[in-house]
């Protein structure tokens, strides 16, 4: 992730565009115009704020300075962030030359150019949230943009107000597994999970990898060879295929991610769900015919990790239980393939369970 610095910077930079100025009313000297660009996801990630690759980032502010006069100025430009009344982000540039007529920037014309001569960075409160989300928290921020004349006499100011409100893009695990950051790992009694997600995006991209003894954290597993990873859309659910990839073994430890991939005008924007992770039960032998291991996928899917442990324990509701190969539906006899069906139409909300209980 980038350095706090990094968005603060960028932050500046969102207002430091290039704005001129002499020493009379704004009104009939120079005027300096403001304008955001937020990605149509609504989300503004470190990354795009980071002034170190400008050059790539999405445009997410433009600056418009007038300079009526007839001959270049001189001029000094202070901008910054404000949120609930305390300056997150201040920073002045170095005085520069404006030309006469309109002159117009956007974030990506600002690095080498325009240098802050001085900065001040106070995030506050903010500061955990941005590094652990790696964006900014909701709320509203006002970026703002004050050109000086060199007798630090106000030229032009203009302001904009940002609100973030819930982000259009939503993505959070379900299971199986626990967040990795925790530093613990949940057991699951299958080796075919069944990974589920809440997300209001459509398109999606989930990457399995194995932990191995050489990784030191949950973000250096997913840079091993991918167990698995493939992309699909319009699902939310994911049973762990059989046959089409490597089987999960018993013993292994597994870490997961989704990516959620929106459209913005500057071209796909990925989203990083959290970082979970899991490690296969050692079953016993027997237990690994396909269709019990399906009802084991499904069981953690409704109960969770440790309510499924619960269930299997010495003195729990389903030890000892090993699938049949019978089910039934209302007294009818039922398929896997049946057992699906209703499992999507629960997933999908189509059906609520409302208890259970085992005979």
């Amino acid at each position: 992730m980038k350095s706090l610095k990094s968005i603060i910077v960028l932050l500046f930079c969102i207002l430091a565009t290039p704005t001129y100025l002499s020493s009379q009313p704004y009104s009939d000297t120079v005027t300096v115009k403001l304008d955001l660009f937020i990605p149509s996801n609504g989300v503004i990630f470190l990354n795009d704020l980071d002034l170190t690759n400008l050059d790539a980032a999405p445009i997410l502010f433009g600056i418009t300075i007038t300079n009526y006069f007839s001959v270049p100025i001189e001029i000094i430009m202070r901008i910054g962030v404000i949120r609930d009344g305390h300056t997150l982000i201040e920073g002045t540039t170095y005085s520069f030359s404006v030309l006469p007529g309109v002159t117009y920037l956007n974030n990506r014309d600002l690095e080498n150019k325009y240098p802050l001569s001085q900065s001040h960075i106070d995030l506050g409160e903010l500061e955990n949230i941005v590094y652990s989300t790696g964006k900014l928290p909701l709320g509203e921020y006002i970026f703002f943009v004050e050109v000086e004349y060199q007798d630090k006499n106000i030229a032009a100011y203009d302001e904009k107000t940002l609100s973030i409100t819930d982000s259009p893009t939503v993505l959070d695990l379900l299971s199986p597994g626990q967040p990795a950051e925790t530093g613990n790992v949940m057991e699951i009694y299958t080796t075919a999970p069944f990974f589920l997600w809440h997300s209001n995006a459509s398109k999606f991209r989930i990457t399995i990898c194995e932990k191995l003894p050489t990784n030191t954290s949950p973000a250096d597993v997913m840079y091993n060879e991918p167990w698995m990873q493939d992309n699909f859309d319009n699902l939310t659910f994911f049973p762990y295929p059989s046959s089409e990839v490597r089987p999960l073994l018993p013993g292994k430890t597994y870490y997961w991610q989704i990516v959620a991939i929106t459209e913005s005008s500057d071209g796909p924007i990925e989203l990083e769900s959290e970082i979970w992770g899991f490690k296969i039960s050692n079953l016993s032998d027997g237990i690994f015919a396909m269709e019990h291991q399906q009802i084991l996928a499904y069981l953690t899917l409704f109960f969770g990790g440790k309510g499924l442990a619960d269930l299997f324990e010495p003195g729990g509701e389903l030890h000892g239980f090993t699938f049949t190969g019978a089910m039934y539906n209302n007294g009818a006899p039922m398929t896997m393939e049946d057992l699906n069906v209703i499992i999507e139409k629960i997933i999908n909300k189509h059906i609520t369970i409302d208890n259970y209980y085992v005979e």
